[in-house]
């Protein structure tokens, strides 16, 4: 793992994010990044947006392999009008703005960077509490009500989908990746209740007769498949984990799809 000083400007900006994580519960932070827009933590939280936080510095090896999964992360929930925030900031103030946006380019990525180098205003808020080492790529995950969800310093994170599952504990209900097979959407009614549903769940469809009904996790992965079933009809969840699912209807090349959520 790569290892850096930071500066009191990115301690604070990465929100206290280091080894031994004693802050549960996030700073507010104004921040410019790279193209000029300025982006303030709370007003995020207040709007019911789950943020995510991606410190890295153009030079970390690692960092190549997890920045393209980050954008992975940022399209799967919705992108720019989606409902997770994902700010990238370049924790090395020896990077320029150019530097770091053909970095941005170079990876394919669209959520928002910020330099280090252009937001000395956060050296007041940083406190002595919080070490000044952190390893690269580092990510935390922020929910409305501000709460650290998670904080993790390895790039073994991503792949093994902790960042996900930190976020879908905190997405409000109306938020579900997108990352399912699409279909043209077809004008129908489509409910499902109870919804949340515990141990069963009715759905009704007043456009289809024998439909394939799938359930997609936030993954994007499909759960429940079944060809068998009409329109009318009930689906045993439980033994689908607690979480946010996709449930789609499809027949004939159009489809219907309704986000669930699940609980014990």
């Amino acid at each position: 793992m790569k290892q850096v000083i930071l500066p009191l400007l990115i301690i604070a900006a990465c929100l206290q994010l280091n080894t031994h994580l004693q802050a549960q519960t996030a700073t507010d932070f104004t921040l410019t990044d790279i193209d000029g827009n300025s982006h303030t933590l709370f007003n995020y939280l207040d709007a019911g947006q789950t943020v995510v936080l991606y410190c890295f510095f153009i030079e970390c090896g690692n960092c190549n392999f997890t920045t393209p999964l980050m954008q992975d992360i940022y399209e799967d929930f919705g992108g720019e009008d989606g409902c997770v925030t994902v700010l990238a900031l370049d924790i090395y103030n020896a990077n320029t703005e150019s530097a770091i946006a053909s970095y941005k380019a170079s990876k394919g990525a669209t959520f928002p960077f910020i330099a280090s180098s252009t937001n000395s205003n956060l050296t007041s808020i940083a406190s002595n509490q919080f070490g000044d080492n952190i390893g690269t790529p580092a990510v935390m995950v922020i929910g409305p009500d501000a709460t650290i969800v998670s904080a993790t310093q390895t790039s073994s994170a991503f792949p093994d989908g902790t960042i996900v599952n930190a976020i879908e504990e905190v997405v409000q209900p109306n938020c579900f990746p997108v990352a399912v097979p699409s279909v043209i959407e077809a004008n129908t009614t489509l409910t499902a209740y109870p919804n949340p549903a515990n141990n069963h769940l009715q759905i009704n469809s007043n456009n289809f007769n024998a439909p394939t009904v799938s359930l997609y996790n936030t993954y994007g992965q499909t759960v429940f498949f079944s060809t068998q079933l009409n329109a009318q009809s009930t689906i045993n969840v439980t033994h689908l984990p607690a979480g946010l699912y996709l449930l789609k209807l499809t027949e004939a090349g159009k489809s219907s799809t309704k986000k669930i959520q699940i609980v014990h």
